[in-house]
């Protein structure tokens, strides 16, 4: 039987020096002139070498980002680079001026979360730098629609309190390892009402091992557009069961195009993976593929079924 009695406490004395508050201002001109926006989030250290991990949404178009330590001590930030698809950025700071007393926070593997597992964040909310809440993991492999419209695979859903500032800080399985960092909560007022988001480690590691290497990271990408099969495109495609993903759209000279895919197309399976959804699509290519890996696809073609190999793209960026 699994233990309530979690070592909170402890595992907040660990990593609490290793969180930090992030600032970015960005200049903008007024009919008045010049102003500046500022805005708050939180990150964590990463690395000895003076590497933090945030949101791309707390650092976004800023023109000036500073980072602000356990004692007190504020810092310039620069940023290495950051993913709009996966709400992830990567800061830098020199390394000389970290603080004593605290060690960077080691990413654990999110693959090995399930519902129901215990989890911990600690940010700063509201600008109340330090705080923590605990909850349980509601949910792996949810797949969150940003602001900016693109989708993230992946995502850990949970119900601890995630609230404005706290985006950028780290979530925490019971081990003190990082399994995600918050980004998102859902709700109207912008508050927090039960359902908060992290990107999972493993899609965060992926990246950031490129970026290190001082390379770009592409995701993958297929090039269609789809909708959740109903019951009703079930019955006329003949299936017994309502899943997998109705093509509707095909990029014009993307990988589905060229792999021969077509509107209509009902996708079953990928690599031999049955599709229930548009989450388990998305979530199964993000996680286990990148560009050039050639895929199997089974599909669902005017009530026959069909194999399609289909060779993966690169993602275009979001300025095209």
């Amino acid at each position: 039987m699994e233990s309530f009695d979690w070592p909170v406490d402890e595992i907040y004395r660990e990593v609490r020096n290793s969180i930090v508050v992030i600032k970015s201002k960005m200049v903008t001109m007024g009919f008045f002139g010049p102003s500046t926006q500022t805005v708050q989030g939180s990150g964590f250290v990463y690395s000895d070498e003076g590497y933090i991990l945030t949101n791309h949404h707390v650092i976004e178009e800023a023109d000036n980002i500073s980072v602000r330590f356990w004692n007190g001590s504020t810092v310039e930030a620069f940023l290495v680079d950051s993913d709009p698809y996966s709400d992830v950025a990567l800061l830098k700071v020199d390394s000389s001026k970290i603080p004593d007393n605290l060690h960077p926070l080691e990413l654990g593997d999110s693959s090995e979360i399930d519902p129901g597992d215990r989890i911990i964040a600690i940010g700063n909310p509201f600008g109340l730098a330090g705080s923590t809440t605990t909850g349980i993991v509601s949910q792996t492999g949810r797949v969150l629609s940003t602001q900016a419209g693109y989708s993230i695979p992946g995502i850990i859903q949970i119900d601890a309190a995630i609230n404005p500032g706290n985006s950028g800080s780290p979530l925490l399985n019971f081990e003190g390892e990082v399994i995600g960092i918050n980004t998102a909560i859902e709700s109207e007022t912008g508050n927090f009402s039960g359902i908060g988001y992290a990107v999972p480690s493993s899609i965060i590691s992926k990246i950031v091992s490129r970026w290190l290497e001082n390379k770009e990271y592409h995701h993958p990408w297929v090039g269609i557009i789809y909708e959740e099969v109903t019951q009703e495109t079930a019955r006329e495609g003949g299936l017994e069961e309502v899943r997998g993903i109705l093509v509707k759209g095909i990029v014009a000279n993307g990988p589905a195009e060229k792999a021969g895919l077509r509107i209509d197309d009902i996708i079953l399976k990928v690599d031999g993976v049955k599709i229930i959804d548009g989450e388990d699509f998305l979530s199964y290519i993000e996680l286990n593929k990148s560009p050039g890996d050639e895929l199997s696809f089974k599909v669902l073609r005017n009530g026959e079924t069909i194999m399609i190999p289909l060779e993966l793209g690169e993602r275009p960026s979001p300025s095209g």
